[in-house]
């Protein structure tokens, strides 16, 4: 993990989402490419505080723009509440972007 990630995640640990956020972005705007695991800690930081429009935007990105489907499941399945349909559907719309149909099944 780089430095941006372990800034990321000990920031979410210690509640400071948005200071979590910004120094996410800004691991992008670098060219670094998160992991499972500051994915994990900035979406967490956003759910302790409440920022769940940001964590759902996050998640969308995890599938979406870096192809991180495995790790999208193991986020549903490790959330402290029932996944709606909003979760499923952008799940198995990255599902069917990368071809990734026993994912799906699975889900």
């Amino acid at each position: 993990m780089s430095f941006h990630g372990l800034l990321v995640s000990a920031l979410g640990l210690h509640g400071h989402a948005h200071e979590a956020l910004q120094k996410f972005r800004e691991m992008e705007v670098a060219g670094i490419v998160p992991d499972k695991v500051v994915y994990t800690a900035v979406i967490s930081a956003c759910r302790h505080v409440g920022l769940v429009q940001q964590g759902f935007e996050l998640f969308g990105e995890m599938k979406t723009k870096y192809g991180h489907l495995k790790e999208a499941q193991d986020v549903i399945a490790w959330m402290p509440f029932p996944p709606n349909d909003s979760i499923w559907r952008s799940f198995l719309d990255g599902c069917k972007r990368k071809g990734f149909t026993e994912l799906a099944v699975a889900a």
